[in-house]
């Protein structure tokens, strides 16, 4: 089969998986729960339990680049407004900015040069194997993408806007990131 992960860390001290999940309102969950839950005024929703999602990811991993258990690290990024409302793992991490700084608690070194080089050649050897065309459209695809997303502004509060889902009708429209807070919304174009 196939998986996505989101992003990959290469390092002497580790692999790390990354799993980010863009969130808004309450979080509750534990290690060991199959699901969380995310609470926004009252609204609740359930969501596999990202650890478990990205376990899949890091087994993906040590199987591809056949390394151990303790070489590759399982870790979740909550990069959106939501709050953890129960006691999370330390592994599971709240704001992009606090990443670097838990990736470098990691001092013991895991992994030697030449199973480094080799691991990440492989990862952006795998970028490599697509035509140059194709390589060209991706990356305009996602400069364009980013560029949209990042040009799109709430009128009300001045904050980013991000994609959303209407839940009830599957409708995508732009949302204000500092929902709840401000509930400005601008139709998808």
């Amino acid at each position: 089969g196939t998986t996505q992960i989101d992003h990959l860390v290469i390092s002497r001290f580790g692999v790390f998986v990354i799993e980010t999940k863009n969130m808004s309102g309450w979080i509750f969950g534990s290690e060991r729960s199959a699901e969380w839950t995310q609470v926004i005024f009252g609204w609740k929703s359930r969501f596999q339990n990202p650890l478990r999602q990205n376990y899949k990811h890091v087994k993906a991993v040590q199987h591809t680049f056949g390394l151990a258990a303790h070489q590759v690290h399982n870790v979740v990024v909550f990069v959106g407004t939501g709050e953890p409302k129960t006691e999370m793992p330390d592994n599971v991490i709240w704001g992009k900015r606090v990443l670097p700084y838990w990736i470098k608690t990691h001092l013991r070194e895991v992994i030697d040069q030449p199973t480094l080089d080799e691991v990440s050649g492989s990862v952006t050897g795998s970028r490599r194997r697509l035509s140059s065309d194709q390589l060209q459209r991706q990356t305009i695809d996602m400069d364009t993408s980013n560029q949209t997303a990042a040009a799109k502004i709430c009128a009300r509060c001045g904050a980013p806007m991000v994609e959303r889902v209407n839940g009830k009708t599957g409708e995508v429209f732009w949302g204000c990131s500092e929902f709840p807070k401000c509930k400005n919304s601008a139709p998808l174009v």
